[in-house]
């Protein structure tokens, strides 16, 4: 038996009195639907017009842009790519069965992106949230419970659990017994101890571990710009680092400079105080152990570099400080809360080198596509799994670290 019903928040559905031995009974017995199924499609929908138009959400952009990528055009149109090719053939992709999602405490919105993406595919979800959930997670899950009351919903609302709970290998992997992929994200050390649980025969895991990002910038590109064309690549950048205050793996907590010296620090002086301003008039949080943690981890990198410099006062929003070269273990150090390391590089060329397997997204501007491209075979494994513009390294893709969620939610039947 489990722990005490009262050990355990059961955010879907709203199920007064169910035992979680219940319904998890009442999970797996449900068939899956096939992927984007008609009901699945509208609950989807009905959902981000909810959030859309509430009013209470218009502060939270993360889940604002959460709401607008699964907007109806956009669920088509999501459809229509992962069925293209295969119109005559629908049959083949069917769903996983169960899936058991965990999800990340320092950005818990992603878990909306994967839970929803998995119900698309048809599959029973099965999430675990943080218990140090945010405002706007707490009215979300008031908003998807009401919305999952619906009758029109029943069989989706049998199918769907989230609860959260405190560290409990075994609940976990009673949770996991009942699973057919068991989806991670979250910090090296929680997939290190979940690995531990152990998953059915037949069950397979993703994990979406610590990642690094950083943001490239070409200096004369910059130069170039007018007021409002800088204007708008501060408020991009800014989105980029400050929604989740760095902590998200694809936030830049570096940023490299392309082009002459000259360049690069007539760059500088031009773009950190558009980018200073944004922070004064957008006011992101800035608790004072948030204060700390970018100081001693300014003195740390200070320390490990000999020719570094600090650009800003120790404590400032943003701080900066510029080394000569990124090394691995700056990766490490560097916690967010708004401090970014920078670096010079006369070329993307020399830029290479100082990548590394853990580095997830590059936001760019002042390149073209083909830049990329001509690097790509130099790439360590796993490095660079996005190369995005400023501005939309937070944006969503059903393909991530590489991994393409669609298909990893379903299973494609060989039917000769």
């Amino acid at each position: 038996m489990y722990a005490p019903t009262k050990m355990i928040d059961t955010l879907l559905p709203r199920s007064v009195g169910s035992d979680l031995d219940s319904l998890l009974v009442q999970l797996t017995a449900v068939r899956g639907n096939m992927p984007f199924n008609d009901q699945v499609m509208d609950f989807v929908g009905t959902l981000s017009r909810t959030v859309l138009v509430d009013r209470n959400f218009r502060e939270h952009p993360e889940l604002m842009a959460m709401a607008h990528w699964f907007r109806p055009a956009s669920l088509r149109e999501l459809r229509a790519n992962f069925l293209a090719g295969n119109e005559a053939r629908q049959d083949v992709f069917v769903p996983r069965g169960v899936v058991f999602h965990i999800a990340p405490s320092n950005v818990d919105s992603v878990f909306i992106y994967s839970w929803l993406l998995s119900l698309l595919c048809g599959n029973a979800n099965i999430a675990r949230v943080s218990r140090r959930r945010s405002p706007q997670m707490r009215a979300f899950f008031d908003v998807t419970a009401a919305i999952l009351e619906r009758n029109e919903y029943r069989s989706l609302r049998e199918a769907n659990l989230a609860l959260s709970y405190d560290h409990d290998a075994a609940l976990t992997e009673r949770l996991s017994t009942h699973c057919h992929l068991r989806v991670i994200w979250g910090g090296d050390s929680t997939i290190r101890q979940i690995r531990i649980v152990p998953l059915p025969p037949l069950a397979t895991e993703l994990v979406f571990a610590n990642r690094f990002s950083l943001a490239i910038i070409n200096a004369e590109a910059l130069l170039e710009l007018d007021g409002e064309g800088l204007e708008a690549l501060a408020h991009g950048f800014y989105n980029d680092a400050f929604w989740f205050n760095q902590q998200a793996c694809s936030s830049p907590r570096t940023v490299v400079w392309v082009g002459e010296v000259g360049s690069t620090q007539r760059a500088r002086t031009v773009f950190w105080p558009v980018v200073s301003e944004q922070v004064r008039r957008r006011q992101p949080e800035n608790l004072p152990a948030q204060v700390m943690d970018r100081t001693t981890s300014l003195f740390r990198l200070a320390h490990d570099h000999v020719h570094a410099r600090a650009e800003t006062l120790p404590g400032s929003l943003p701080s900066r400080i510029l080394v000569p070269k990124l090394k691995e273990e700056d990766r490490d150090t560097h916690d967010g809360n708004g401090l970014f390391i920078e670096v010079d590089t006369p070329s993307l060329d020399e830029l290479v080198p100082m990548l590394a397997s853990r580095d997830q997204t590059i936001a760019y501007f002042g390149f073209e596509r083909k830049d990329w491209l001509s690097l790509l075979h130099r790439l360590p494994p796993h490095a660079a799994d996005r190369i995005v513009p400023i501005g939309s390294a937070l944006a969503f893709s059903p393909v991530w670290d590489g991994v393409n969620l669609l298909r990893s939610f379903t299973r494609e039947l060989n039917i000769s």
